[in-house]
């Protein structure tokens, strides 16, 4: 015996708080060759009376009438489920001749110690990600720092030397030499600052002195 169409929707909620439900709709009755349904479609079954009749000469008459349950011809539903957060559902149908439910088996499978895990350990990715990050910031600050100070240095001395070879072409006793000692010492220190500069993202301290 076939069970009757209002039965066939008390597992509705008794589902309901489970990680995955399912979800039934009901659809027009008539559809087109081809139209999209959003899930399995199938009927409920309904009683109706059946009205057995005999044909005499006097025409038809009433017999008995007998309780059947048969599928509604009248209406047409949409058979689905959803899953909820962290989890996996799996639907199994069961489907008599008649397009009616036979059995529905919905199983869940809760993904949330996994995706908690995912996700911790995402996060825990990108506190490590800031971590290196401010400590390569800060040493990217150091480096920069101490480029500045070399080129600072650089520039000094290129100063110095500059000012020593002007010191020895003011000597009227110095010898040829020692002016070229002192040019060398000074087109070498200008040569050092220049890249010093470079190296700390400055201009060239001396833009006429190339190597």
């Amino acid at each position: 015996m076939r069970v009757p169409g209002y039965l066939s929707f008390i597992f509705l909620p008794l589902l309901t708080g489970c990680a995955s439900q399912i979800v039934v709709t009901e659809i027009g009755n008539k559809l087109d060759p081809g139209e999209y349904v959003n899930g399995f479609p199938f009927r409920v079954p309904k009683r109706f009376d059946a009205v057995i009749y005999e044909k005499s000469d006097q025409g038809y008459r009433e017999l008995s009438a007998i309780p059947v349950t048969i599928a509604d011809p009248d209406r047409l539903f949409a058979l689905n489920f959803r899953s909820q957060l962290f989890s996996n559902g799996t639907m199994e149908v069961t489907v008599n001749p008649d397009n009616t439910i036979q059995q529905v088996t919905l199983t869940s499978k809760s993904t949330g110690g996994a995706t908690l895990t995912a996700l911790g350990t995402q996060i825990n990715g990108l506190a490590t990600a800031g971590r290196s990050g401010k400590s390569a910031e800060s040493a990217a600050e150091t480096a920069q720092a101490s480029a500045l100070l070399a080129a600072d240095k650089a520039r000094q001395g290129a100063d110095l030397a500059i000012l020593q070879y002007q010191t020895v072409l003011a000597n009227s006793g110095a010898t040829p030499i020692d002016l070229l000692k002192a040019s060398q010492a000074m087109r070498t220190a200008q040569l050092d600052a220049n890249e010093k500069a470079r190296l700390a993202g400055r201009p060239p301290y001396f833009p006429g002195v190339m190597p």
